[in-house]
Parts: structure tokens; sequence; C-alpha cells
């Protein structure tokens, strides 16, 4: 065979096969041999069928196309080993003359991983602004661990205020009829911090205790649920009691619930200050990373096909429509609330950069020969399988049933050694 490529604009290589007419009669040949494996011709065993027969029963024209299938792959794979290619589609036929009496020709297109052009990216010194600890820190999460130990008791007051918390019996309706989900019983509402529809809470303020009354709302024009959306309804409420928040204080005692192996506050202060220490630890860490890999950056010159931009949206917009079914809603309904166009501008947007760091990892991993072995893929399952409570054998069993689950990991590990591999070669200076 006669193999030429061309290289085009937007990252396409046009590969030119040329077969003699011996290599297209050994493929057909072979074609109807495949073929008749496949197929039950009455009067003949399986597999036994002459070509005339299955030309006749089956045509000339399917055979032609199983013999240029083996024949492109050929070509292709023949091409992209000896030129080196690096290929992200599969290649398409766009021209095909295939003939028995004389040589045949094919013209295939492939796309190639756009080419990174890469900045220096080691010796670097990369200013950073340090993260340190609030001074309130310590007493924000003491403060914050009372509160997670408040509780909602009863008071004797009679008319609700604006920070009130009230327990409410709700129900809704538009234009007589019950809103699905509307309806309520002894229902927690506090009032300053609601989270029901605009209008709603504010609504109760100055309201008694013990007497039914009745509210008037508007859904609002972006609610989830479109069938009510931007709609007048009217709500029957009444309150029950009122309450107020009681946040206890701090005591060895109130440790000891917290976690029985403190035995007082110190031992938890202690615990905490090693909790700050880490985060701020972490939070350094994290902006290292960061500022290395956007000086590397700066730099980067890659051009990206359209299609490669496509092909990344449209695998965000899966991701997203499973997020969406998981919360009980749909793709649709969160382009209807948050815009359409907007939504589609931030995934090119969020596509782009996902490939841009794609492509740039890749190539610092080829040129620094850094490479993802078995130990890497056995440490990841072994954090899944802690995250998840289960066995590393069960998450195994889990990826072989999904390939592109080992892919993920495959990509997270190289994420990892290439980010080590930055910050090793390069220096920080903190601010």
């Amino acid at each position: 065979m006669d193999i030429k490529i061309e290289k085009k604009e937007g990252n396409i290589c046009v590969i030119d096969v040329t077969a003699d007419a011996k290599k297209a009669n050994q493929e057909y040949e072979k074609a109807c041999k495949r073929i008749a494996q496949r197929v039950n011709i009455e009067g003949f065993r399986r597999g036994k069928a002459p070509r005339a027969i299955l030309e006749q029963r089956i045509g000339a024209e399917a055979i032609k196309s199983d013999a240029v299938g083996v024949i492109a792959q050929e070509a292709c794979s023949k091409a992209i080993k000896d030129n080196n290619l690096d290929v992200i589609t599969e290649p398409v036929l766009k021209t095909v003359e295939f003939n028995l009496d004389k040589p045949s020709h094919f013209v295939m297109e492939i796309e190639l991983r756009p080419e990174v052009t890469l900045p220096k990216y080691k010796g670097l010194t990369v200013e950073v602004e340090a993260y340190k600890t609030p001074e309130d820190a310590m007493e924000k999460q003491l403060k914050t661990i009372c509160e997670r130990f408040a509780k909602n008791e009863k008071t004797e007051e009679t008319i609700v205020q604006k920070d009130s918390i009230v327990l409410i019996d709700f129900e809704g309706s538009i234009n007589g009829e019950p809103i699905k989900g509307g309806k309520g019983t002894k229902y927690p509402l506090n009032i300053a911090n609601s989270n029901f529809i605009p209008g709603f809470a504010e609504a109760l303020v100055g309201k008694p205790v013990g007497e039914e009354f009745t509210i008037d709302v508007t859904f609002p024009e972006k609610y989830h649920d479109t069938t009510i959306a931007g709609k007048p309804a009217q709500f029957k409420i009444t309150v029950h009691e009122i309450q107020k928040r009681v946040v206890p204080e701090l005591t060895d005692e109130l440790v000891k619930n917290i976690n029985p192996n403190f035995k007082n506050i110190d031992d938890l202060k202690a615990d905490i200050q090693k909790y700050l220490e880490i985060t701020e630890k972490r939070e350094n860490e994290q902006k290292v990373s960061e500022a290395i890999y956007n000086k590397v950056l700066e730099g980067i010159k890659v051009d990206i096909q359209e299609t490669v931009i496509e092909r990344e949206v449209k695998s965000l917009q899966a991701e997203l429509e499973q997020r969406a079914n998981a919360q009980g809603t749909t793709l649709k309904a969160i382009y209807d609330a948050e815009g359409e166009d907007k939504i589609n501008a931030q995934l090119r947007e969020d596509a782009i950069t996902r490939i841009t760091n794609s492509l740039v990892i890749s190539k610092i991993a080829v040129e620094e020969k850094i490479r993802v072995q078995q130990k890497d893929i056995e440490e990841k399952i072994n954090i899944l399988a802690r995250t998840y409570g289960t066995s590393s054998k069960e998450i195994v069993e889990q990826v072989q049933k999904n390939p592109m689950i080992i892919n993920s990991l495959s990509q997270q590990a190289l994420s990892e050694k290439i980010t080590k591999f930055l910050n090793d070669n390069n220096k920080v200076v903190f601010k």
C-alpha cells in the first residue's frame, strides 16, 4: 500500500491510501470468509457458502464495505505508527474507490491532539500571598461548636417578631387548587433566615399565636417548578408557638459530649489548634500549586479545534444533567431558571479550561518522562475504599465495570505528579 499524509489547519490529518488490485482481492476474499461465518445460507454449512452465492445473497457491495474497513484500518494504523501521530478520534472515510481489477483509492481524515507550545516551566520564581490563620479563628471554632448543640426552646411570646423561630401549620393553594408539596404541620421556620419563597416569612411578622390567617405571596419567575413559577398563591397558616434558639456555654461537660477522649476545654482547644495549623499548611500548599501553574499557563500557546471544544461541552452538559437528575430536577429546568445562553457560555469556558489543563499536563509528562504506575492507581483505589467505607476489592470490581473510572483515576494521579514536579522545580516567595 502507498500511504501519504497531509496535516491541515485545525489539527486535521488527511491520510491518502492507494492499494493495488492484489491487496484488494486478498481482503475481498477474506471478507467473504468472515461474512460466511456470520450468516446462514440455505443449502450450505456455516462458513462454506462460495463467493458467488454470497455475492448473490448478501451483495457485492456489503462484502466490499467489509474489505474496505479492514484496509482502511490497517492503513490508518500504519500511518499513525510510522508518522508518530497523536490522534484523538477514529478515522472518517471521505473518499472510497474500491476495485478488484485495478488500484483502489481511499481518503481518510482523522483529528490530531492540539499541539501545545510550552513556555519555561522550570526555574521560575513565583510570588504567593501567604494564608495566615485569622486571629479570631479559635474563638469562631469554639462558637461554632457550641452552636451545634443549640436547641430551640418554647417562649411565652404571643406575637411573631422579625427574629422569631416559629412552629407553623401551612397549606398553599393557587386559584383554590392545592399546591403539590405545599403543606406542612408544625414546621419550624426561622423568620430571619427563611428559605421559603420571598415574602412568606415576612408576612408572619406581627401575627398572633393560635389564630389561623391567610397570606398572599407570588412564586418567583425563575422558580424550579415551572408549572407554578410567577403565579400568585394563598397560604392558610396557624402559628403554634414561638421559640428562641439557646446556645449552651462551653463547659468541660459539653466538651466530653463532643469527644469522649477529651477531658476538658483545653483538650478541645489543642485539637482545634492542630486543625487550624493543618488548614493553614494546606491552604498555602494549594496557593503555591495554583500560583505556579497559573504562571506556567501565562505563556501557553495552544490551538484547540472547535470540534474538540464541542465534544467537551457535550460531556460537561451530560455531567450537569446527571447532577440535576440526582437533585430531583432536569437540565431543562436549570436552563429555564438561569438562562441557556449564560450556562452554555460558562460550559464552553469550562471546556476550554479543562482541555487546556489536560494538554499541558500531558505535554509536561511527555517532556519529563513522568508516568502513572500501577501503584499510583492502587493508592487511588485505596483512598476511594476509605472514603466510601468499603474494601479495595469492591472498588476494583466497580472499576472493572466502568473503564472510564480507571481513566479518571489515572488522570488524577498524573495531575498530582505534575503538580509535585512543578512545585519541586520552581521557587516560591511568600508575601
